[in-house]
């Protein structure tokens, strides 16, 4: 029996996320994101951390079409690595609450959700917690620009 850690990560009121355990590398309670005009509504704004400008990807507007009212507002800042000589990569991902850290094991996997139908596109795997069905992101897939691309 294999496990692994992974964070979940609440992406609005209703819909979660889970990533690697080395894919989360920070969290900021209170972002201050700048708007970059004429851009898609699931990336339409920046942050600047740690000397960087990053994108910041809401992904719960990508997946229902519309934008998504928070009455709070975070971001957790996540890592990917195209290959492993490549130079990590950084992004921002809009969620409401503080990442949770937990243990998954293989008896936990089940399907995708049915809706949104985009989680066939962006997630890789899925598995229940606390009778929750949480779909593990491919974190370089939703930083590229494929989403832009991509019909739900």
């Amino acid at each position: 029996m294999a496990e692994a850690m992974a964070w979940i990560v609440h992406l609005d009121g209703r819909l979660c996320v889970a990533m690697g355990e080395h894919e989360m590398v920070h969290f900021i309670e209170h972002p201050v994101c700048k708007d970059i005009p004429h851009t898609p509504t699931h990336c339409h704004q920046i942050l600047w951390w740690e000397g960087e400008c990053l994108p910041v990807l809401d992904l719960a507007a990508w997946l229902t079409g519309q934008p998504v009212e928070r009455t709070h507002a975070a971001v957790g800042i996540v890592r990917w690595q195209e290959r492993s000589e490549a130079a990590p990569q950084y992004g921002a991902l809009l969620c409401t609450g503080i990442p949770q850290k937990l243990q998954v094991k293989d008896e936990q996997i089940c399907d995708l959700p049915v809706e949104p139908a985009g989680w066939r596109v962006v997630a890789v795997s899925c598995f229940r917690h606390n009778a929750l069905s949480v779909p593990i992101v491919d974190v370089p897939y939703i930083f590229s620009d494929a989403l832009v691309k991509q019909r739900r």
